[in-house]
């Protein structure tokens, strides 16, 4: 529980950074992106807690976490549209919980969804 406070205090902390420092207006609807908050954190907690799990030293986790964000990030069609991947790449993206958190929020952005 403290560390989904933590994370919804900074996702709250980040979207009005955007907003009023950076003026990137959204144009979407504030629910829809709380939403894909609410169902993003518990899988990137819970991805967290199983890096920390299997992990004997100190290191570990932040070498796993790495290891896991990296193509995470890659795969969530934040660098490639995801439309561009091969097609075994492409059902890879499926397990990326990371794909659908950033599909909300660029849909949130660019105001093309709605609950």
């Amino acid at each position: 529980m403290p560390g989904f406070i933590v994370g919804l205090f900074e996702a709250t902390l980040i979207i009005l950074i955007a907003v009023f420092w950076f003026e990137i207006p959204l144009r979407g609807e504030l629910l829809t992106l709380y939403s894909g908050v609410f169902l993003f954190l518990p899988s990137a907690i819970g991805v967290g807690l199983m890096i920390s799990s299997l992990a004997a030293t100190q290191q570990q986790p932040l070498l796993g976490a790495f290891l896991f964000l990296v193509p995470a990030i890659i795969l969530s069609g934040f660098a490639t549209p995801i439309e561009n991947m091969p097609n075994t790449v492409q059902t890879l993206t499926y397990i990326n919980p990371l794909r659908y958190f950033y599909g909300r929020a660029a849909w949130c952005v660019l105001g093309r969804h709605a609950i």
